[in-house]
């Protein structure tokens, strides 16, 4: 499953869950009324602004990989380079555990 799957996953249950507290609430009576809004309210504001971030993080993550990419093909000796050095500190750091 995917970040996007999960985070449509997440949103859906917390519907689910908004849904399954209005049911319950509203066996509460009239006095509850003002409660259930407030919690739909709530819950709703909170998956939005969940929704949100997600948006926001996928959009930032999208222009990181774009400025690497683009990087990469402006100085592919220094990326390349790069790789490698990353390559044998992690192979000196694995050969000295065994």
């Amino acid at each position: 499953m995917n970040a996007e799957q999960t985070v449509h996953a997440t949103a859906e249950e917390l519907r689910e869950l908004l849904s399954e507290a209005e049911d319950v609430l509203a066996g509460a009576g009239g006095s509850a009324d003002k409660k259930v809004r407030d919690l739909r309210n709530r819950m709703r504001a909170a998956l939005e602004q969940g929704e949100s971030h997600y948006r926001e993080a996928r959009q930032a993550a999208r222009n990181h990989l774009q400025n690497y990419d683009e990087y990469i093909h402006l100085h592919p000796y220094q990326a390349l380079g790069a790789a490698m050095a990353v390559g044998v500190v992690a192979g000196l750091l694995a050969g000295r555990r065994t």
